[in-house]
């Protein structure tokens, strides 16, 4: 069998994106309502080192990496990407059901994403990723990546740390 991946981004340019994301990871969009078996919303994984008590708190999340980090928001800039990471649900059929949370391929998964994440944009810019396992599809790995990178000052100002989407693509 033949596997496929890919990897699809979405640029995020406000807070209220963010909130829009951390509602869907809860469940509390319509969207949710139409397409989510609740009695299996429990069993989706979720992970961020910067909220690990509550990973799907996004919005506090990106908060926590922006103070732990300094990283600033650039000017009209997006302040993170959406990142889908999607493989072939066959593979994760292998081992067995490529929606249960315990099937060793899609742990891998969810693991292998994150860590793809962490070595193209850096340890600190993977604020949360989430696998959902309450949905009809399998295979799809959301994750929340702050790329950053150092913006020169001029005219006398010190160079800073900024989110910077566009230099991490």
């Amino acid at each position: 069998m033949k596997a496929l991946a890919a990897i699809r981004v979405q640029k995020i340019k406000s807070m209220s994106t963010i909130r829009a994301a951390e509602e869907h990871g809860r469940r509390l969009d319509e969207a949710s309502n139409k397409r989510v078996d609740a009695t299996r919303t429990a069993m989706n994984l979720a992970a961020s080192q910067y909220s690990p008590d509550d990973p799907l708190a996004l919005e506090a999340a990106y908060r926590s990496f922006r103070k732990a980090t300094g990283a600033v928001e650039g000017k009209g800039a997006a302040i993170m990407a959406h990142m889908i990471a999607v493989i072939s649900p066959e593979v994760l059929a292998e081992a067995g059901d490529p929606r249960d949370p315990n099937n060793p391929k899609v742990r891998a998964l969810f693991e292998q994403a994150q860590a793809w994440a962490r070595s193209e944009f850096g340890d600190e810019s993977l604020v949360a990723s989430r696998l959902d396992v309450d949905e009809k599809g399998a295979g799809v790995v959301d994750l929340f990546v702050c790329p950053t990178a150092m913006q020169a000052g001029g005219r006398g100002r010190k160079p800073k740390l900024t989110i910077s989407v566009k230099s991490g693509l």
